[in-house]
């Protein structure tokens, strides 16, 4: 297996585990399906960043810069998220 294909295998299974965190949205509280759903997306964000656009393979400035602003900004949503 290809590592584009198991990556590929990966946001699949994270897009069904976001889906199946959602259905629990009733029974525990809302922060915390928020942040497993954000957590979810951010790693799957980090996923595609490294494997699929190949940041792993520019300079370590690009890097810096890609990664940091993927923490910036699901940062802000999950703080947005659990101060709601």
């Amino acid at each position: 297996m290809t590592i584009l294909t198991r990556t590929w295998a990966i946001l699949v299974s994270l897009t069904l585990l976001s889906l199946t965190t959602m259905s629990f949205a009733t029974s525990v509280p809302a922060w915390m399906v928020n942040t497993a759903v954000l957590l979810a997306g951010a790693f799957k964000a980090f996923q595609i960043l490294r494997h699929f656009l190949e940041v792993n393979r520019a300079s370590s400035g690009w890097r810096t810069l890609l990664y940091g602003y993927l923490v910036a900004i699901f940062g802000l949503l999950l703080a947005i998220s659990v101060s709601a």
